[in-house]
């Protein structure tokens, strides 16, 4: 990446990649979108930055233009920040609870300074006589007591996603589904079995024929021959099951 847009005053001319500080107070840089997207790519290849904070002014400028854009990437940002601030490595579901974590927390302290803006306007327009005003405070005011209601919204539904996670349609049919898949295995590996048998027969009859009770050795082998039942299980509901989960939360 080269020169930052203007407006990312704290780190011109250089990329954040190599970024030797360990924590950064910026805002008000009329950084848009496009700067955010800039930073957080360059923070994926940074391991030392461990803390920026909140720029509510640019996040609100830029977000008023491109929600969903800028929502993205200030969560990607964070991310990077909250890896860096943990050296060792989590596992797959560790790591996606704590993102879910960040973006429940993200918005939150998003939420949180919006009110308190909200606030101070209706503070300033308290004494201010005109009725549309007044209804506008007053549904201002309706607005920020829904948002203090909403923090608990938050870990409601995640805790929702949770539970259905372990005890769900999806677990459910993946649990009817390792029985099928376990017969389906047993029948694969008699067919390779039997090709094997009769490809020996074919190219090699003589060797088949003064070996002794070669079926009843092959019995023996189709026995041993086998892929454990509590695999396939795991396989569909630890991995298959977990993947799927993580994209519907």
């Amino acid at each position: 990446m080269g020169t930052w847009e203007v407006g990312a005053s704290w780190q011109p001319n250089k990329d954040p990649a190599s970024c030797p500080y360990r924590s950064i107070s910026w805002d008000r840089n009329s950084t848009t979108a496009q700067g955010f997207q800039d930073i957080a790519r360059a923070l994926e290849n940074n391991y030392t930055l461990k803390f920026m904070s909140f720029p509510m002014s640019d996040i609100t400028a830029a977000y008023r233009s491109t929600p969903e854009r800028t929502d993205e990437v200030w969560q990607r940002i964070q991310w990077c920040l909250l890896r860096n601030g943990h050296s060792q490595k989590f596992p797959q579901e560790q790591a996606f609870r704590l993102h879910q974590g960040l973006v429940t927390s993200t918005a939150e302290q998003m939420m949180s300074r919006l009110c308190v803006r909200v606030q101070e306007e209706v503070r300033a327009l308290r004494g201010c006589p005109a009725d549309s005003v007044q209804e506008e405070v007053l549904y201002a005011r309706e607005l920020m007591k829904e948002a203090k209601n909403s923090r608990a919204l938050f870990p409601s539904l995640y805790e929702l996603g949770h539970i259905l996670a372990n005890d769900g349609p999806v677990r459910h049919r993946l649990e009817s589904l390792s029985t099928e898949v376990s017969k389906a295995v047993d029948k694969e590996l008699q067919v390779i079995l039997d090709s094997m048998v009769s490809l020996t027969q074919e190219l090699c009859p003589r060797a088949m024929q003064a070996a002794e009770g070669h079926n009843k050795l092959l019995g023996s082998v189709s026995e041993r021959v086998t892929v454990p039942r509590n695999f396939i299980r795991g396989a569909l509901l630890e991995q298959a099951g977990q993947d799927i989960h993580n994209k519907l939360k």
